[in-house]
C-alpha cells in the first residue's frame, strides 16, 4: 500500500472527531508492538471503528500482549493507556479479568463476566465496583487473534 493510500485508509478508520481518534492519528505507531489497523484484514479496522464511535466504555485489545486501544469514555481514566499492555492499564483487576481475555483469544470463543465484584482505583481511591464485560475473539492474521473487550460498570459509575 502506498503512503498516500495508507494515509487515506487511516483517515477512513479514524474518521470520527473523538479525542482518542486524534490521539491515534498522532501516535508514532512504530514505537508500539502493534500497528494502527490501517492495512491488513478488515476485522481489526472494523473493531476499532465500532469502538471509537461507541457511547459505552469500550476497548479493543490486540496481539498476544493484549495491547490496549480504547474509546473516549475510557480515556478519562486512561489517557496514557493507548497502545499499552492491558495488564498495565487494568493492573488492579487484571488477575481477575485477564484469564478470560487470554481464553477468548486462544480458544477463539467469546466469554463474559456479569456483575463481577472487583476493587478498582477510581477517583483516587480503591473502591468496590461491579463490572460486566465480554471478550470476543477477532481474527487478525493467519492463526492470530485479538480480543475486543467491552465493559460496563454497575453501581458507582466508571
Amino acid at each position: 500500500m502506498s503512503s498516500h493510500s495508507a494515509g487515506r485508509e487511516r483517515e477512513r478508520v479514524l474518521s470520527d472527531s473523538s479525542e482518542m481518534s486524534r490521539r491515534m492519528h498522532s501516535l508514532d505507531w512504530s514505537t508500539t508492538v502493534v500497528s494502527l489497523p490501517e492495512v491488513g484484514p478488515p476485522t481489526p479496522k472494523t473493531a476499532v471503528q465500532i469502538m471509537l464511535t461507541s457511547r459505552p466504555s469500550m476497548s479493543v485489545w490486540r496481539s498476544e500482549q493484549l495491547t490496549n486501544l480504547n474509546n473516549d469514555f475510557l480515556c478519562i481514566r486512561h489517557a496514557a493507556a493507548l497502545a499499552q499492555p492491558a495488564a498495565a492499564v487494568w493492573l488492579e483487576i487484571s488477575d481477575q479479568i485477564g484469564p478470560c481475555a487470554v481464553s477468548a483469544m486462544r480458544c477463539e470463543e467469546g466469554t463474559y463476566g456479569e456483575a463481577l465484584p472487583v476493587i478498582m482505583l477510581r477517583k483516587g481511591y480503591q473502591e468496590e465496583t461491579y463490572v460486566t464485560f465480554s471478550y470476543n475473539p477477532k481474527g487478525t492474521r493467519r492463526g492470530q487473534s485479538g480480543v475486543a473487550p467491552r465493559r460496563g460498570s454497575y453501581g458507582c459509575g466508571a
